[in-house]
């Protein structure tokens, strides 16, 4: 968490990965990629959905909108939480109330506010899936 900190203040240098990125995409110009660990963004419902292994391109200069996938670090967390970013209100202060919504019902919401503080690392700009081919799998014979 501390080296996601800093690699958010530019005070790190982002380290090189070789992933490959298809089509048009180009990568920002501050990014990193970051792999999903567990099942809170998995849903089979959804038309976007998150599962273990998958690595996320994560734009580190792009600031959240509602309904983006966002990479955030909350204090009382062990780790950074990947979530989809919802706006729900204001604080008194003006500070926008942020829920960090996990798609999977199993897991909890996190609120960040001036009264629960986090902050919002980068904006997901793709995702990237990895499918290992160089093992066979035994497939059904048809006919």
């Amino acid at each position: 968490m501390d080296e996601l900190k800093r690699i958010a203040e530019g005070s790190e240098p982002v380290s090189s990965l070789a992933m490959p990125v298809f089509g048009e995409e180009g990568l920002p110009g501050r990014c990193v990629f970051i792999d999903i660990r567990d099942k809170s963004m998995s849903h089979p419902y959804e038309r976007v959905s998150f599962e273990p292994g998958d690595k996320a391109l994560i734009d580190l200069d792009a600031k959240p909108s509602p309904s983006d996938f966002v990479l955030a670090l909350v204090p009382e967390e062990q780790t950074a939480l990947f979530r989809l970013y919802r706006e729900v209100g204001r604080a008194e202060d003006g500070s926008i109330i942020i829920d960090l919504v996990p798609l999977n019902p199993n897991f909890r919401t996190i609120r960040i506010s001036s009264i629960s503080p986090g902050q919002i690392i980068g904006v997901c700009r793709s995702i990237h899936r990895v499918f290992d081919l160089s093992t066979p799998t035994q497939r059904p014979r048809l006919g």
